[in-house]
């Protein structure tokens, strides 16, 4: 495996290849809602509850389907962990997946949190 490793080799592709048919598209398009977003709450200077209401459904829409898809094991690409899992990366293999549903259920919290307490605040 570590022919695999080399920087010069063929690249896998680090997310599953099946998620460009629909998943890919579907995220990149609440991403760039998101900016959208960001955009419209920068023009307003200051958070409303009807940003932070779209704010919430935004955040949900891209964590919701990346968290499952994490979760289920369709999100990362089976090729590119099994070349990982090699010396010392074989022990974060198994957990990588539940370290990255993690960090993105809880940027979403927190993201929807503040969206909401700054709305309040204001």
């Amino acid at each position: 495996y570590q022919e695999s490793l080399d920087p010069g080799g063929p690249s896998i592709p680090i997310l599953d290849p099946g998620l460009s048919s629909f998943w890919i598209p579907a995220l990149v398009v609440v991403l760039l809602a998101s900016i959208a977003l960001e955009i419209v709450k920068y023009r307003r200077g200051h958070w409303t509850v009807p940003l932070a209401a779209v704010n919430t459904v935004l955040s949900l829409a891209f964590a919701v389907p990346a968290v499952w898809l994490i979760v289920t094991g369709r999100g990362l690409n089976p090729e590119f962990l099994d070349t990982i899992a090699t010396g010392e990366f074989a022990s974060l293999v198994d957990v990588m997946p539940t370290v990255a549903a993690w960090v993105i259920a809880v940027v979403c919290v927190v993201d929807i949190a503040e969206g909401w307490w700054k709305a309040v605040r204001t």
